[in-house]
């Protein structure tokens, strides 16, 4: 493994197999698209480091979130296509940018925080982008096993000043060989 199997590196950028461009040399925002993918971007050491990292010191600090289609939203309908599903899901999660929960101290200790601070990630979330972003971004850590899932959602928030107009949202799977799909 590149750093040892007992921390993340500092820099981002050292988990890649080659710096991340967009087609064209453009970026979201230039574009129509708003979702960018770069299948296969981690070095395989890295992505196989950082499952282990993880599910050795993280693993057992997520919690489970279930969220199952409310019956009464299909059951309780009135007309036809009427329906407003609530976002769906089924892994085990935590949030990572706390000062005391114990999963976002291990985070801090393993060098998951440092490295989600660290330039390399701004500066490739925002070539990508095209936005300069704030700093101290949010820092979540998602699990799915087999037969977990997200559904459909939109994650768009109005009622926020700052995030009514959009927000960056980069994403880092780490996934191994037995995932037959990552989309």
């Amino acid at each position: 493994m590149i750093w040892g199997g007992r921390r993340f590196p500092e820099e981002f950028s050292e988990l890649l197999r080659r710096p991340l461009r967009l087609a064209g040399e453009g970026t979201l925002r230039d574009g129509a698209d708003r979702l960018a993918w770069f299948p296969l971007a981690l070095k395989p050491e890295a992505a196989a480091g950082g499952i282990a990292l993880l599910d050795l010191h993280n693993a057992p600090l997520l919690s489970p979130c279930r969220s199952a289609v409310p019956k009464k939203s299909i059951s309780g309908m009135k007309k036809n296509y009427s329906e407003a599903l609530a976002k769906t899901m089924s892994n085990s999660s935590a949030m990572l940018d706390g000062r005391r929960a114990a999963a976002a101290r291990r985070a801090r200790e393993i060098g998951l925080t440092a490295m989600r601070e660290s330039q390399s990630l701004q500066e490739c979330a925002e070539r990508v982008s095209g936005f300069r972003l704030t700093q101290g971004p949010g820092l979540q850590a998602i699990r799915y096993l087999e037969s977990d899932y997200v559904g459909p959602h939109n994650d768009h928030h109005p009622e926020q000043p700052h995030l009514r107009n959009g927000y960056v949202d980069l994403q880092i799977t780490l996934t191994n060989d037995a995932v037959e799909s990552r989309i």
